[in-house]
């Protein structure tokens, strides 16, 4: 059988991982299931180290184009041409669109619902596209792949769509994510923050990353407790936020923040490792990423009471309110005043961690794609 795999995402945070995510589980698969061929098609040829089985060809397609217009041209004429060269038997599609002109069984991953839950997060220029066509890309698709619960249910609830044909799949964090003991959290102190404890977000530089009420929960954690306590911001992609930038020019506690740009994942495995704890307030997430990673290191967390969120987690995270500042500072001095309870969610971090594998997600893709091509 001959499978092939869009990886190919349009621009903007809210596919920002998904290509990683998806290749990985791929190229599992492929080491799993020799006797299959797996057709990777993206926009720029990817490592040849990746490629770690001999059943997987990449096939570098466009377009690079910033263009909704031609994105949904793409995927309605040369999609189907690419499709029809290599002889492919089932298509998955990692970006939330799909393609009417084929014949073939597609999968359909979508990654994000931000375009109906967060518009004014969502780039304008696929907010449309997205927005009329989802219904449709949902009818055609004869698997859905989502990452939460909640989300399957929303589809459901909404769009009419066959429960049993939507398929959970889930995220993890990898292998360079682990705990680190007390030598090795002091040397990471040491290297960024000159030894001292610190808060860490990891993410974009965007509205929807909530960054501005992140500095305003952390002044109110800093005037009550008067410690020398510092938050970190790793920021983990090349994106920009004029009124983060403008707000932290003039803010009180600018000099106990410290910003990294460093985004290589030993770095990211690093500050998360050595953290005294996660604090995740976003607006919109819905790959969670640095959840799964802080809680494979052992690291305490943070993060917003979103659906997604509380799926993932459990008892392992506080929840906040993100729009909330009063309710995210006192999540933070209660980890702060209360080491017990930092031991505690680190402890139920490393458990819940336990279920979420890069094997796990290539299983539940292949019971989604074996569904499919029944």
């Amino acid at each position: 059988m001959i499978i092939a795999v869009n990886t190919k995402c349009p621009p903007g945070e809210f596919f920002d991982g998904i290509e990683d995510f998806v290749l990985s589980c791929i190229t599992r698969l492929a080491n799993h299931h020799p006797q299959h061929h797996f057709i990777i098609i993206t926009n720029t040829k990817f490592e040849q180290k990746i490629i770690s089985s001999k059943n997987i060809t990449s096939v570098v397609a466009g377009p690079l184009s910033n263009s909704p217009l031609l994105w949904q041209i793409w995927h309605q004429y040369k999609l189907p041409a690419v499709l029809k060269k290599y002889k492919a038997d089932v298509f998955i599609s990692a970006n939330g669109m799909l393609s009417f002109r084929s014949k073939i069984p597609q999968t359909l991953l979508l990654p994000s619902l931000a375009f109906i839950q967060h518009p004014k997060l969502f780039g304008k220029k696929y907010l449309r596209l997205y927005t009329a066509l989802t219904p449709n890309f949902l009818a055609k698709a004869n698997a859905v792949l989502v990452f939460s619960t909640p989300v399957k249910d929303y589809i459901i609830d909404h769009f009419s769509v066959n429960k049993q044909k939507i398929n959970i799949i889930s995220n993890f964090a990898g292998a360079v994510f682990y705990p680190f003991n007390a030598y090795q959290q002091e040397k990471v102190k040491e290297k960024y923050t000159a030894g001292k404890a610190y808060f860490l977000f990891p993410g974009h530089l965007s509205e929807s990353s909530n960054l501005l009420n992140l500095l305003k929960a952390f002044s109110f954690f800093k005037k009550r407790q008067k410690t020398n306590m510092l938050l970190v911001i790793a920021q983990t992609a090349i994106t920009n936020d004029t009124a983060f930038d403008n707000a932290f020019k003039t803010y009180k506690f600018r000099n106990e923040v410290i910003r990294i740009t460093d985004t290589a994942p030993e770095v990211i495995a690093q500050l998360t490792a050595a953290a005294y704890a996660l604090v995740y307030p976003v607006l919109a997430d819905y790959l969670c990423s640095p959840l799964f990673q802080a809680m494979q290191c052992g690291t305490p967390v943070i993060c917003s009471n979103g659906d997604s969120a509380a799926a993932y987690c459990g008892n392992a995270a506080l929840y906040v309110n993100p729009g909330d500042i009063n309710d995210i500072a006192e999540k933070m001095m209660l980890l702060f005043k209360d080491e017990n309870k930092c031991k505690e969610l680190g402890h139920a971090g490393k458990i819940n961690a336990v279920h979420f594998t890069i094997d796990h997600s290539a299983r539940q893709l292949w019971q989604s794609l074996s569904g499919t091509i029944k």
